[in-house]
């Protein structure tokens, strides 16, 4: 009788140890679910709509591309990323902009696919320019919204990463540092 008490003893303190009044990670990784890329040209011309979709949610798979992006040569366009959670209706493109300074887009792409930025990106190098049009309230970039000019042909791959560098993001920040939120390669072709 006093080993089964004394196992029912031991039963509850393993138990009770094991549970834990710990709040949740403050930085939790968002579900991505859909990312969109939007080039938008000048001139009232429809935007270009290129996706990522995860098949399965917050399950095993990853995004996966759903077409090549395919560019017009010679012009310049606005691209916005916007960014979903489907599965509860979350703009994650919203929580990144309000946490701008602990955010940041990087990119790479085949070198002559565009004439400005010029180069092959800042994902390797993150010196390289790229034509960032928002920053946060440091006035360091963040990368919902970038520029382009393409060249007249090309193709090759354009990557897009995006950290998340609380407390680490400055004017020196690269893709090496802060945690991945997102990092999708597309085929890319400028015809």
């Amino acid at each position: 009788m006093k080993t089964c008490c004394y196992r029912h003893f031991i039963w509850l303190i393993l138990i009770l140890g094991c549970t834990t009044n710990d709040p949740a990670p403050e930085n939790a990784e968002e579900i991505i679910t859909i990312v969109t890329l939007n080039f938008d040209a000048p001139g009232g011309a429809l935007p270009l709509v290129f996706e990522a979709v995860d098949p399965d949610g917050d399950g095993p798979q990853d995004l996966v591309i759903e077409d090549e992006i395919k560019l017009a040569p010679e012009t310049q366009y606005v691209l916005t990323i916007d960014l979903l959670n489907s599965l509860n209706g979350d703009s994650i493109s919203e929580e990144v902009a309000e946490e701008a300074d602990e955010h940041m887009f990087f990119f790479s792409w085949t070198d002559g696919i565009f004439s400005s930025p010029s180069g092959s990106g800042n994902v390797n190098n993150g010196s390289s320019d790229v034509d960032y049009n928002d920053q946060d309230v440091n006035g360091l970039p963040l990368g919902l919204s970038t520029t382009w000019f393409t060249t007249n042909s090309g193709s090759g791959t354009f990557r897009i990463l995006l950290k998340h560098q609380p407390g680490s993001k400055t004017g020196d920040s690269d893709a090496t540092i802060g945690e991945t939120d997102l990092d999708l390669t597309w085929n890319i072709a400028v015809e």
